[in-house]
């Protein structure tokens, strides 16, 4: 039996698959860490019981970043099937992966085969391979990959190189019939791109950048008579912005500087030294290298510190050089414009945090597609072989070794406080875990660190406060409990913690108080009308038990928590019917907390005895 060829030919590029899901194997029961439990845990938009026009409808208004909707969308669906178990979401991220790394083949085998002149045969095969290989396997992908909120990332870059791969099919067409349809579906597919990752927004430009070099052969002619596209491109990218930003684009930048330890220029100086980073990564890929949470010094001149201004020189030179000799080595050039273009929007005047390693994840196609360029440009082919060899395993092992900080949110912030011992956050989100975790002093060593750089940090407070309190220390977790309230005094987590100590303190009327100030703020607060039915229940008044308990769960139909203490107090009031029913109801809404559903039915097995005997 006969082997197909076509099987022959792309049996490298399974073996890549099998490569990624096995340097990605480790992470797959991760925990969420940081901004997941913001987009995820804690958001009540994306926990849907059905998926229907309404659950659409609250997760395009509702959801943590609403602008970024496919990837909420897909958050919804993971927790439609799966609830919050880790191991779905980060299958589904490794699948995404695996996916850009077909396209990131495909985009270059069209490249390639728009203008075969340009390289060797065997350089046409293996290249686009190579480069994909090079791109997916490399640990600077970790932090897109395994941190499953930042499949946003992934997602862009899917619909991103999709809407690329498609125009290029469309500009190959033979009839209009089939490259209409390949153009009307590229721009869909940028459409998404954008509804996942604002910096998606470059893909008209890169689309132009695309045409010029392969299908014009970088012909300057072409490009002055058609300024107009070009503006056109630029157009798009300043309406994308001011969509994003409600028409206001400049005051939304301005304002965005406010809440950060760094202004415009401070940022602008900063990122060419930021890219500079990003490129040692990809060339020194040590899994040591890697860190979440950055300790970055702000550039504050051009010589302050003294590398600002080689960095600067740098991007200019490279850039130039790139355009000088586009004609003549177009391959080397688009892979530098690429990396630049692709930077744009994270790397400007946009008041995003300084630095994130997944922000290479679209820009570092350009370096993949250098290297494997350089490496497949040795004369001697066993030479080529040899380092294809040596690299891939060894980013394949780096990529396994960096993953293991995922695994456990402990083992991710200790890395983070080490290498950046200088970041508050990575001090406090350290002190937390600890906190969590129940190693008190530890906790409190880490967040008073924290507290010392960044006093003015009001969760910081919160948690010391809730540290002292488990180590018996009242009067230090009233002190910076109220510390917290004098920075924040409209947080819904201030005012939660401050509820709670008025409660342990027996003060029942002052953690109303605080309740209903959560409740005029947010009247979906779940845990705050179960609160409140708590202390009604207390007081006797069980018409308003009744309403805060109906309350939670209409907030959050698929929380198990009001449930369980509402057929408590039912059962407490001697109205088991009313009990059994409220639990069925349950068990039939909640599909996910496995633990919590079990204690509903041992309720309902008890309340049935019960009834049974009377």
């Amino acid at each position: 039996m006969s082997i197909p060829q076509k099987a022959i030919k792309h049996w490298p590029l399974a073996l890549l698959l099998l490569a990624i899901g096995y340097v990605y194997a480790g992470i797959i029961d991760g925990p969420f860490v940081f901004d997941d439990h913001n987009a995820i845990v804690q958001n009540r938009a994306i926990q849907i019981e059905q998926f229907d026009t309404q659950a659409l409808a609250q997760i395009a208004s509702e959801s943590y970043l609403p602008t970024r909707f496919f990837a909420n969308l897909t958050f919804a669906l993971n927790y439609l099937t799966s609830g919050l178990e880790t191991r779905s979401y980060h299958t589904v991220n490794i699948v995404i992966h695996a996916l850009n790394a077909i396209l990131v083949y495909l985009f270059l085998g069209q490249l390639l085969r728009s203008r075969p002149e340009l390289v060797k045969a065997h350089v046409l095969r293996w290249l686009p391979l190579l480069a994909a290989a090079l791109w997916a396997l490399h640990p600077i992908q970790t932090q897109a990959v395994s941190y499953v909120v930042q499949r946003m990332a992934e997602l862009a870059f899917f619909f991103y190189l999709l809407s690329l791969v498609l125009y290029l099919a469309a500009r190959r067409a033979n009839t209009k019939r089939p490259r209409g349809a390949l153009l009307s579906l590229a721009v869909l597919s940028g459409l998404l791109a954008l509804l996942n990752k604002e910096n998606a927004a470059t893909l008209p430009l890169a689309i132009l950048l695309v045409e010029w070099f392969f299908l014009q052969q970088a012909d300057w002619q072409w490009l002055k008579k058609r300024f107009w596209v070009l503006l056109g491109a630029a157009a798009i990218l300043l309406f994308a912005g001011l969509i994003y930003t409600g028409g206001n684009l400049v005051g939304h930048v301005l304002d965005g500087y406010q809440g950060r330890s760094f202004d415009l220029q401070e940022r602008l100086l900063t990122q060419p030294r930021v890219i500079l980073h990003y490129l040692y990564l990809w060339f020194v890929p040590l899994p040591g290298n890697f860190v979440l949470d950055y300790d970055f010094r702000l550039s504050t001149g051009l010589l302050s510190p003294l590398t600002t201004l080689p960095a600067v020189l740098f991007i200019l030179v490279a850039v130039g050089l790139a355009l000088r000799y586009a004609a003549r080595f177009p391959l080397p050039a688009l892979s530098v414009l690429w990396l630049f273009l692709s930077q744009t929007i994270e790397s400007s005047i946009i008041p995003l945090e300084i630095i994130f390693e997944h922000r290479m994840y679209l820009p570092s196609v350009g370096v993949a597609l250098l290297c494997a360029l350089a490496i497949l440009s040795i004369p001697y082919r066993h030479a080529s072989a040899a380092i294809v060899l040596l690299v891939l395993p060894a980013l394949a092992s780096s990529t396994q070794a960096r993953n293991q900080v995922w695994t456990d949110t402990l083992l991710l912030w200790q890395d983070s406080a080490t290498k950046s011992p200088s970041s508050p956050r990575a001090l406090a989100q350290l002190g937390k875990v600890l906190m969590d975790r129940g190693r008190w002093s530890e906790a409190v060593s880490a967040l008073k660190k924290a507290l010392a750089l960044d006093p003015g940090n009001y969760k910081i407070h919160l948690n010391l406060a809730a540290v002292y309190a488990n180590m018996s220390e009242p009067d230090l977790a009233e002190k910076h409990l109220l510390e917290a309230r004098t920075i924040r005094p409209d947080s819904i987590a201030v005012l939660y913690n401050l509820s709670h100590f008025a409660r342990q303190k027996d003060r029942w009327r002052e953690s109303k108080a605080y309740l209903q100030q959560i409740l005029d703020a947010d009247p979906k607060q779940p845990l705050a009308h179960d609160l409140m039915a708590l202390t009604y229940e207390r007081w006797h008044n069980n018409t308003k038990t009744r309403y805060h308990y109906e309350q939670a769960i209409a907030a959050l139909p698929g929380r198990p928590h009001s449930y369980l203490l509402y057929g408590s107090y039912l059962a407490r009031q001697g109205k088991h019917h009313e009990a059994i029913a409220l639990y069925e109801q349950a068990l039939a809404r909640v599909r996910h907390f496995p633990a919590e559903r079990e204690r509903m039915k041992a309720e309902l097995a008890r309340l049935r005895k019960a009834i049974s005997r009377k």
